[in-house]
């Protein structure tokens, strides 16, 4: 121990002590500029972020240059930097938070403790990601480097446009802004909805993506950087799948990663069972996770654990269900390959810790932080009839999407349709003995992950697992699947003739039979988007086929699979099938609200305008539930709304109780029974309301049946009217 120690210190003495140097004129410098602008010209906030900034960049040069011993920096170099700096400095903000608030440490010694484990982590991740020495690095010739960095350039650029095409949106139907937005502007303005129960009253748990979407609002571009942050997290994740593809070493990359862009847009961002998709047309915080957790599945796969580790932290920071789920899914995969490792290294190697703690340790220490949070949630002492009303709303009343297998079993077929097709191609898709190690791995933790809780949630029933939500991981597991099928069946198409073994013949024949099922039920299967679905399959098969079938293969030259003829067929294939897939999205008006308002729209937007100009702060409404924008539109206080549901037992069973009073319903069965309850509602319930939850006004569609005499009716247009027991504080106008 004691040599191991000496060793240690020799090793990271001198660096250490540099950073350290450098950590101190860092602060000294910040402290000094932000000083400087606060007595000159700038606010305490534009003051914090000049200062701010200006340590940033001292810090970044001084380290690479003199710390850490770098010739040359690189934008790369800083984009790892802050990408560093800024998980860090979200962690450490929540740990002192956590610490001070939570467990009442005292402020110095919480700010002291954290800062001490902040710093060393910091360290090691200069030391071994962000400032690479140039005897660790990669041996990557000067050329290849700068053809992969061109490439990468490329293929951001095309993802930026993919991005702008998926959609630009915010609001209405739009990545569940309903629900996360609210919370984000009480961050910054506390008197927005705060007579509202849900706002003010539930517990709310996405604060990264609050103090994000809070410092939008904060500037006044709440709606336009959401979409535009959207667009970039589009454009990182297949930039991201371009090059795992890259280093995948596939011929004719940019036709492969056209298709799999149009795949993109066909599922809808890899849409899969219980409504899980990779991203919505809208900004939200599994975006951020999601995005997060494909860099973090590149990384592992190019073996830089510690990269990985900390891009799972940041998913784990901005969705705690990430969180959870990536440190189970990672550490399966890990757990599946270190056996195998071991047997090749030594068996020593089992027990070698350094690489697992790099992958998973950043998210364990998110996690600990994040347990005061998940047993607030989870684990509150209620009464029986408490807890039952709560499972019942959870799971009978409003789990049809999300946690009950049952209501969706139909949506695994495709699943089960892409898994055998990347199970079946792994191993064609590389020569490489330790990748297609890692590739397999990765695949078995996704059945297992996936396809257990869906059988301890199907054949029985376990609430524990259900509410993990395991399903979130399955558009993950399709892109895994989608670029190790493509890849495999170019390489089948395009090498020299190894005949179709049973597994890819097997797995290729399953794949099929459930994707064209799939397509007959989502689409037709003779509607354009069944079929171009079903041509990004059948064409690099038929072509891998034909050229690995020694009958077939004597038909047509091998030139042919390499010249012009494969280029373009492929081509021609990509280009309608893009086309395809650009339709179907650009018919969904909802997806582009920032540029033209969807007409299935343009009512509510007119009662939101006149509720928002002409109904002071403080009044409640009754509102059909599945009107879920109207807090965030209208800004005003409601009863309640099918979409916004909490998560706490008391929260639920009061969510429940609300949904109860305004549909008349008792255990109503479905969101969907509310809503045609509130469409029936009658003036002894409407009177109920209102001396119950003080109600002054109620909105109802245009051709309901409720005219109560003492409610006058004070707007409508073609959709809706608005009742009220007290009169607008101005005139009925929506403009």
């Amino acid at each position: 121990m004691t040599a191991w120690l000496r060793r240690l210190w020799a090793d990271h003495a001198d660096t250490f002590l540099r950073f350290g140097l450098v950590g101190l004129s860092n602060t000294l410098l910040s402290y000094v500029v932000f000083r400087v602008l606060l007595v000159t010209i700038a606010t305490p906030f534009w003051a914090q972020f000049f200062g701010y900034a200006a340590g940033i960049v001292w810090s970044f040069f001084l380290n690479g240059k003199w710390a850490f011993g770098q010739d040359k920096l690189s934008g790369a170099t800083f984009t790892k930097f802050l990408s560093v700096q800024f998980v860090l400095l979200i962690v450490s903000s929540v740990s002192v938070s956590l610490a001070i608030e939570t467990f009442a440490v005292q402020p110095d010694l919480a700010w002291v403790g954290v800062m001490a484990v902040i710093t060393l982590i910091n360290y090691l991740a200069m030391r071994n990601w962000v400032f690479v020495s140039d005897d660790d690095r990669p041996r990557v010739s000067e050329a290849g480097a700068q053809v992969l960095s061109r490439e990468t350039g490329i293929a951001f650029l095309f993802s930026v446009m993919a991005g702008f095409a998926y959609g630009l949106c915010s609001g209405t139907d739009c990545g569940n802004h309903e629900t996360y937005l609210p919370l984000a502007i009480r961050t910054i303005d506390p008197g927005f909805l705060a007579f509202d129960w849900w706002a003010i009253e539930t517990t709310h748990y996405h604060w990264a993506f609050s103090l994000l979407a809070g410092t939008l609002y904060r500037f006044s571009i709440l709606d336009w950087g959401m979409a535009i942050l959207n667009v970039l997290l589009v454009a990182v994740t297949l930039t991201v799948s371009f090059r795992l593809l890259r280093f995948l070493s596939v011929p004719h990359i940019w036709l492969v990663f056209v298709t799999l862009v149009a795949v993109f847009f066909l599922s809808e961002g890899f849409f899969s069972v219980a409504h899980t998709y990779l991203l919505d047309y809208g900004l939200q915080a599994s975006s951020f996770a999601a995005a997060a957790s494909v860099l973090a599945l590149y990384l592992f796969v190019v073996r830089q654990n510690l990269a990985a580790g900390f891009a799972l932290s940041l998913a784990g920071i901005f969705h705690a269900n990430y969180l959870l789920l990536n440190i189970v899914f990672f550490g399966l995969t890990y757990g599946l390959i270190r056996p195998v490792e071991a047997r090749r290294l030594g068996w020593k190697e089992l027990f070698e810790i350094r690489q697992g703690a790099a992958l998973l340790g950043p998210s364990l220490v998110v996690f600990l932080f994040t347990l005061p949070l998940i047993f607030d949630v989870q684990f509150q002492e209620v009464s029986e009839d408490i807890q039952e009303r709560a499972r019942f709303a959870f799971f009978d009343f409003a789990g049809e999407l999300h946690y009950v297998p049952d209501y969706f079993l139909r949506s695994f077929v495709s699943l089960a349709a892409w898994q055998a097709l990347g199970l079946a191609w792994t191993y064609r898709a590389t020569d490489q003995r330790q990748l297609r190690l890692y590739l397999f791995a990765l695949q078995i933790a996704f059945l297992v992950v996936l396809w257990i809780p869906t059988a301890l949630t199907t054949l029985v029933f376990v609430d524990s697992i259900s509410r993990l939500f395991f399903w979130r991981l399955a558009p993950h597991a399709v892109l895994l699947a989608t670029i190790l099928f493509l890849v495999g069946t170019v390489k089948a198409a395009t090498s020299e003739r190894a005949p179709l073994n049973f597994w890819e013949m097997a797995g290729s024949t399953v794949g099929i039979v459930l994707l064209a099922s799939h397509a007959q039920n989502a689409f037709g299967i003779l509607s354009l988007n069944g079929m171009a679905l079903l041509a990004v399959v059948l064409v690099p098969l038929a072509l891998a086929g034909i050229r690995q079938t020694p009958i077939l293969a004597a038909w047509v030259p091998r030139q042919a699979y390499v010249g012009p003829w494969l280029r373009g067929l492929a081509s021609i294939a990509c280009v309608l099938v893009l086309t395809v897939a650009l339709t179907a999205a650009w018919s969904d008006e909802r997806r582009f609200t920032l540029i033209v308002a969807a007409e299935r729209d343009r009512d509510h937007q007119r009662l939101y305008r006149w509720v928002r100009n002409n109904t002071p702060i403080e009044a409640q409404f009754a509102v059909p539930p599945n009107m879920a924008p109207f807090r965030l539109l209208a800004e005003r206080a409601i009863i309640t709304d099918s979409k916004s549901k909490p998560f706490a037992a008391p929260e639920l069973a009061e969510w429940l109780q609300r949904h109860e009073d305004q549909s008349g319903l008792s255990y109503p069965e479905s969101t969907n029974a509310v809503v045609e309850g509130y469409r029936l509602m009658d003036e002894s319930r409407l009177s109920f309301l209102r001396s119950k939850y003080g109600i002054d006004f109620v909105v109802v569609e245009a051709d309901s049946p409720l005219q109560p005499s003492d409610w006058p009716v004070v707007y409508e247009n073609a959709a809706f009217r608005v009742m009220s027991f007290r009169r607008p504080v101005e005139s009925p106008s929506d403009d």
